[in-house]
């Protein structure tokens, strides 16, 4: 590597006026391949991403963790950053109108840089997941915290609830 393009041996990383013209600093994606298989006890098929660098590193992984070798196996593919859908990372819980039953108990709170009011909702079951009294709440957001910073609303559907853990501050309203 050219001195041109390392910083002082600091251990700091590059600045970008380190890195010849024409140079962009990439940050390496992580390369996954697609495997399926045959299950040896129930017969069922499954299909499961491995993070490997070559179609053999894949293979020998698979293997190695269920014991068979694939039936096939897709990519190199790259894997994306920043789109997960999973539950844990999910915030809004959208239900339908017969279960957005509101109970009396109402919250202010402060949820991504904006003030609001959180509505309670009767218990419910959503997904096979068994919510109780409050736990969900209907946002209705204000005025942002700091009016000084540009910051988008957050949007909800006509639908949609959200917890009440991810509200921060949560103080119930006192009914008068």
């Amino acid at each position: 590597m050219s001195q041109d393009n390392k910083s002082s041996d600091s251990g700091m990383p590059p600045t970008p006026s380190s890195f010849p013209p024409g140079e962009k600093r990439v940050r390496p994606r992580q390369i996954i391949f697609s495997c399926g298989g045959k299950g040896k006890d129930n017969g069922k098929q499954f299909k499961e991403r491995i993070p490997a660098k070559t179609l053999e590193d894949a293979i020998a992984c698979f293997e190695g963790k269920h014991g068979i070798k694939p039936i096939h196996v897709d990519g190199p593919f790259y894997e994306v950053k920043g789109t997960s859908k999973s539950e844990e990372n999910r915030v809004s819980i959208t239900l339908k109108g017969k279960d957005m039953v509101p109970t009396p108990q109402r919250w202010t709170g402060i949820f991504k840089g904006w003030k609001g009011y959180f509505n309670g909702i009767a218990a419910v079951t959503h997904d096979g997941i068994d919510y109780e009294d409050n736990e969900l709440v209907r946002p209705a957001f204000d005025e942002p915290v700091d009016k000084d910073r540009k910051m988008p609303r957050p949007r909800f559907g006509p639908n949609s609830v959200m917890r009440l853990a991810d509200v921060e501050n949560a103080r119930p309203i006192e009914e008068e």
